[in-house]
């Protein structure tokens, strides 16, 4: 009977030793940037807010804008000031740079900061980050 290399002890043994370090390694990203991680439902908000601020057109007051911007630079300090393990974390740094680089996506950039913004989109397709607005166009 034709011996099947598929279904050899060692092949098998490969297999069901590749499933805990794959696993482990999605454990060890949740791990290692934890941290980081715990910031993803506060940012979305502030993200939330913002894209339904820029799609409806809404006129805030210059007090409202102030504080909206405050509440994101504190939330981005936050975030910048940990250091990303994994691409994971490093995706909730880059969506916190983007949120408060808001003219890079709704203004016309110049010549540095269409320098700055190839680079937050080049580290957001490495991270699997949705730019916003204009960019996504």
């Amino acid at each position: 009977m034709p011996h099947d290399a598929k279904t050899t002890r060692r092949a098998i043994l490969a297999g069901t030793l590749a499933l805990p370090a794959a696993a482990s390694a999605a454990s060890a990203a949740t791990t290692l940037d934890a941290e980081l991680l715990a910031f993803d439902g506060e940012l979305t908000k502030l993200e939330q807010e913002r894209d339904r601020l820029n799609t409806t057109g809404t006129d805030i007051s210059d007090e409202q804008g102030e504080t909206f911007c405050a509440q994101c630079d504190a939330l981005a300090d936050y975030i910048l000031a940990c250091k990303a393990a994994t691409a994971a974390g490093l995706a909730i740094q880059t969506r916190a740079v983007i949120l408060v680089t808001l003219p890079l996506w709704f203004d016309v950039p110049d010549d540095y900061d269409r320098t700055e913004r190839r680079f937050i989109e080049a580290v957001a397709r490495f991270a699997g980050v949705t730019l916003p607005g204009a960019a996504r166009e």
